[in-house]
């Protein structure tokens, strides 16, 4: 018998479609260890059964250590950015004392039972003697944690804790009556024990509602109910905006107090009087479940129409525009929710989550606030095609399908090309050279963004690299990060690596990050890019304008740039408060002792426009597209004020 340890954490942190990958890894694992004539079945949940006939229980426990190294290691390569997956086995043999196949299923169970809860990620061979004893002192340990916890919490009477002791010694006949009471007393504080154990396992501990799994067991008990009468059901995802901000913000006390004030909502809204009026239902049959961090799940059951899913909705939203006030300062928050319908959508509870999360990924993308979607079959092949582009992604950084192009930068004050900005293209070999709108956003959401922008800064590197060795100084290459890569462990310790083996100095790269990035996590921001700076790497702030746009986290960051973003120069000419605002973001940037970069130049007028506003650099159409490297080397030979750019530049 093998069982997944931590399987439930493992669904609860990376999502049931990574814990059914982990299913799908450990079964083929276990066919690859078993002969043509064993026989490997799943026992029930994450719990497998193997049965070798013919081996002896030395030979099945050296197959089981194999198979416990084997997922180890393979987990470890297949999931490099998490679950740590181990297993734990118990071992049995016909040849023992097992009296037939029940009795030799119930000695594999206990040796695995032993295995769990003697430290997991184990081989344990049946032995009556032994595992009977390893048996008793796990049970006398749980019994005694009880006896500790009813002490704190419920029992009074002070010889219980010694109760223990007392079933130690021989009893004579006038103590009999006594210990039957002190073993009544036990069973009562085991049981209390067990429930608490069974609560904690179900319930949210910060807000008190149901978990992602007990959320999960109600869609499966709803759609049984469903199918029987023929009624609908609804399943709601929605994740608040500003999250993350009000915890980087306040700290994790103040997004608790969120979160518990936003379930204290959600729960009001169902068991509000006329819920039972709007369902014509108990109002207690419909879920509200916290799902993870900052996402909620709603379940809405024995539906006959979309009504009541519209005013559920309606409701939400009706109850955030009440400010919730953190730490003296009042927080109107926002949400996104995502629809999904039984039977339309789906017949199983994975897939119909599975829906309502794309549904609300789509809510997201919408302008405007507290946005919701349901979902559709559009969505489901958006779904595949990320699916098929994330597999794809996976191919093209095993092959390096990718290429950089760069799209250089004039100074405004040395008319010279003083930079250039490294713009990553995919070259698939099935639909040619792809732009990284195509694949970047599913390369952030899948994680590959990690690999992908190691190989741009490296890549990035040695072309300076060899610029420098033709004799261009003061060139400066630019490189994009992303959330992802900011977050990641080591990060800063691994771009200096990077410089420093590829021979140019910190002072040669420039990082771009957008504001989005920063404030997805400004902790992290700060101190990562704090250590970055004062290390030489110049840092700038890419699509000035278009995030947050909060002027207090500048003062915070080590930054050296501001990038003024496209759209603002799209109507420069003719709309005044776009003059306004690049007038105004330039003389600001000037005042803290930074430099501006406009981005998006296509007209001599907005070029004479920005001189007059003394822009420092410019990157645009109008001076050039992006280039292969072949093409700035050749730029580079005629000189950085060649005549290519007189025009321009004159």
């Amino acid at each position: 018998m093998t069982d997944i340890d931590h399987f439930k954490s493992v669904n609860d942190t990376y999502g049931h479609g990574v814990g059914d990958e982990v299913i799908k890894l450990l079964a083929d694992i276990l066919e690859a260890h078993a002969g043509d004539h064993d026989f490997v079945g799943r026992y029930g949940g994450e719990e497998f059964s193997l049965v070798f006939p013919g081996k002896t229980i030395e030979q099945a426990a050296e197959i089981a250590e194999l198979i416990r190294v084997a997922i180890k290691e393979e987990s470890g390569q297949k999931f490099a950015a998490g679950p740590r997956i181990t297993v734990s086995l118990g071992v049995a043999s016909i040849f023992y004392d097992a009296t037939g196949p029940s009795d030799l299923n119930n000695q594999a169970d206990r040796a695995l039972y032993v295995a769990k809860e003697s430290g997991r990620n184990r081989v344990i061979k049946w032995d009556a003697e032994q595992i009977a004893h390893a048996e008793q002192a796990q049970e006398t340990e749980t019994v005694e944690a009880a006896l500790v916890d009813a002490k704190e919490n419920t029992v009074t009477d002070e010889s219980v804790e010694n109760s223990m002791l007392d079933l130690s010694k021989q009893a004579s006949d006038g103590e009999v009556d006594r210990l039957q009471v002190r073993i009544k007393q036990l069973e009562s504080i085991a049981s209390q024990y067990s429930e608490e154990l069974k609560y904690k396992s179900s319930y949210d501990a910060l807000t008190g509602l149901p978990n992602e799994l007990l959320f999960y067991d109600r869609i499966k008990q709803s759609i049984a109910r469903a199918q029987r009468y023929s009624h609908s059901i609804a399943v709601l995802t929605l994740d608040i905006d500003l999250f993350k901000r009000v915890n980087n913000a306040f700290g994790r006390d103040a997004g608790d107090a969120l979160l518990t004030e936003l379930a204290d909502r959600l729960t009001r809204i169902l068991r509000d009087s006329d819920a039972v009026t709007v369902f014509g239902t108990d109002s207690k049959d419909l879920t509200v479940s916290r799902l993870s961090a900052d996402e909620f799940g709603v379940l809405l059951t024995d539906l006959n129409d979309m009504q009541p899913v519209t005013w559920i909705v309606r409701r939400i939203f009706e109850s955030l525009l009440q400010p919730i006030v953190i730490d003296e300062q009042e927080i109107v928050v926002t949400c996104n929710i995502g629809i999904s319908l039984y039977p339309e959508d789906g017949i199983s509870p994975e897939v119909l989550m599975n829906h309502a999360g794309a549904a609300r990924q789509y809510a997201k993308q919408m302008t405007g606030q507290n946005s919701y979607q349901l979902f559709d079959a559009q969505m489901h092949q958006v779904s595949l095609t990320q699916m098929q582009v994330e597999t794809e992604l996976r191919r093209a950084i095993e092959n390096e399908e990718f290429v950089l192009y760069f799209q250089p930068k004039l100074d405004m004050t040395t008319s010279t090309v003083n930079g250039a900005e490294a713009l990553i293209r995919w070259d698939h070999p099935d639909k040619g050279l792809l732009s990284p709108y195509e694949f970047i956003e599913v390369a952030e959401q899948s994680g590959l963004i990690v690999n992908i922008g190691e190989w741009v800064i490296k890549q990035a590197c040695l072309q300076a690299t060899a610029w420098m060795e033709m004799g261009v100084k003061d060139f400066r290459v630019a490189v994009n990060l992303s959330t992802v890569q900011l977050r990641q462990e080591g990060f800063s310790e691994r771009i200096l690596e990077i410089v420093e083996a590829a021979g140019i100095s910190p002072e040669q790269l420039e990082l771009e990050i957008t504001e989005t990035v920063i404030m997805d996590n400004l902790e992290t921001a700060v101190e990562t890019l704090g250590r970055l700076h004062k290390q030489g790497f110049w840092i700038s702030i890419d699509d000035f304008g278009t995030g947050y746009s909060s002027l207090n986290y500048l003062k915070h960051l080590p930054l050296d740039t501001l990038k003024i973003d496209r759209s603002f120069l799209q109507d420069i000419l003719t709309d005044s408060y776009d003059k306004t605002i690049v007038k105004t973001i330039i003389a600001m940037a000037h005042s803290m002792e930074l430099k501006v970069t406009a981005e998006g130049v296509e007209t001599e007028e907005q070029l004479a426009l920005l001189r007059q506003y003394e822009c420092d650099e410019i990157q645009g159409y109008l001076f050039s597209r992006p280039m292969s490297a072949e093409d700035v080397t050749e730029i580079l030979r005629k000189g950085r004020n060649s005549h290519v750019y007189q025009k321009i530049i004159g």
